[in-house]
């Protein structure tokens, strides 16, 4: 039996339609967690102990068939995300398998490709700079400009219905 890592305390959870989002305030982070990722997630929180009954466990919560590749590929995104507790010992390596060769195979039994594990990170500076509008270098995207070295892509255009240049 293998061991399974633990969930970082701290971290503040609330559902958001089919998605999960989560609160790391260490890092003052939000992470949008998929609905695979987010059973996982809250499968390992409840301490479940043996990772074989994994895959069924995550399944049955998504009323569909989840694979032990799903599952390993899930734990490796919430351990990128740095979501779960430091492993002590050394992690069994997981199955060693690409996404492309999971979508092949979630595509072969028939089962949606919303099911591949997949978190979204987002930080308060991408956030911040995406909403900035009073910079006068460096504007997120709608924010008003007047030439492109004012927008942080360096596009100023999107004439707008009000005849206002916008960044793009």
């Amino acid at each position: 039996m293998r061991n399974l890592p633990r969930v970082r305390s701290g971290l503040t959870r609330h559902w958001l339609d089919e998605q999960l989002v989560v609160y790391d305030p260490r890092d003052d982070r939000v992470h949008l967690l998929d609905a695979t990722t987010a059973s996982v997630l809250e499968l390992l929180e409840e301490s479940v102990s043996d990772a074989s009954r994994l895959p069924s466990d995550v399944a049955r919560r998504l009323g569909t068939s989840a694979t032990p590749e799903l599952v390993d590929l899930a734990i490796d995104e919430l351990r990128r995300a740095d979501l779960l507790d430091p492993v002590q010992h050394s992690p069994i390596p997981l199955t060693e398998i690409s996404r492309r060769e999971i979508l092949r195979k979630v595509a072969a039994a028939g089962m949606a490709a919303l099911l591949i594990p997949a978190i979204v990170t987002l930080t308060p500076d991408s956030a911040y700079a995406q909403s900035n509008c009073t910079a006068s270098t460096g504007r997120g995207i709608g924010c008003p400009c007047q030439q492109n070295t004012q927008c942080a892509s360096g596009l100023c255009g999107g004439n707008t219905p009000t005849g206002q240049n916008v960044c793009v």
